[in-house]
């Protein structure tokens, strides 16, 4: 069994999962393909589904970029003496500096469908300014971050299914990082 950790320089090399991302992968490419082929059913000259096609493909971009990256380079993050570089698309790159801690959240609470496979966990990260975090992030990734409510999705989180040591050791890797600034 390979290690999930890759101990061999300065920066630690937490590896991708690379099940779960294809998993996760095929399934937005099947809500892609489906969206696409509504979408040619309605089109017919409409600009409003023309405008609608060009917002489908800047996010397909952001989400498929980074799970494609990620399937092909087998990295998830990468934990330098700096900070926490994320490659699974939620932010680029976070200080120590900016993480005062980390736990373990619950997702999913209210869905009876996610029930069915256990209880979903993300790591969530406490900032010192998140606001800081949000304004260093490309655009799309900008607005996403505000739309989405923090309190529900875990904005400023981790999915540890997209990382092969799994949730406690993302979190105890983020906490002993975050405590040695």
């Amino acid at each position: 069994m390979r290690q999930s950790i890759d101990h061999s320089g300065k920066a630690l090399v937490l590896r991708a999962h690379r099940e779960a991302v294809a998993v996760r992968l095929g399934l937005c490419f099947l809500l892609l393909i489906l969206g696409l082929f509504l979408m040619s059913l309605r089109a017919r000259g409409n600009l409003f589904f023309v405008f609608a096609g060009i917002f489908v493909i800047s996010f397909v971009y952001q989400v498929f970029l980074d799970l494609v990256r990620m399937l092909v380079t087998g990295v998830a993050a990468v934990a330098t003496d700096r900070g926490l570089i994320d490659r699974t698309g939620r932010f680029d790159f976070i200080s120590w500096d900016e993480i005062r801690g980390a736990h373990l959240k619950k997702f999913g609470e209210s869905h009876a469908i996610l029930k069915q496979f256990g209880e979903p966990q993300l790591v969530a990260l406490d900032l010192v300014d998140e606001g800081a975090v949000v304004s260093r992030q490309p655009l799309p990734r900008r607005l996403m971050l505000r739309i989405v409510p923090n309190d529900h999705s875990g904005a400023f989180s981790l999915n540890p299914a997209f990382f092969e040591g799994g949730a406690n050791a993302l979190l105890s890797l983020v906490k002993e990082k975050a405590a040695g600034k």
